[in-house]
């Protein structure tokens, strides 16, 4: 069920970050858009803890990511 649970949970972080890239993608290909507050930014997107699988029940995780 976990397994299940962590591809949906994946497959939903892989939509953010391609809809968060072709935001970012079309600001900076239209040029009516050089002087936005993004211009000279930088963003750091966190996506939830970091787990190492080990085996189908055991896994390790960062205790300052959960």
């Amino acid at each position: 069920m976990w397994f299940m649970l962590q591809k949906v949970v994946w497959k939903n972080h892989c939509k953010l970050f391609e809809r968060l890239n072709m935001f970012f993608d079309e600001t900076l290909i239209d040029n009516s858009l050089a002087d936005s507050s993004f211009n000279g930014k930088h963003a750091l997107i966190t996506a939830g803890p970091t787990i190492e699988e080990l085996d189908p029940v055991r896994y390790l995780s960062n205790r300052s990511s959960r």
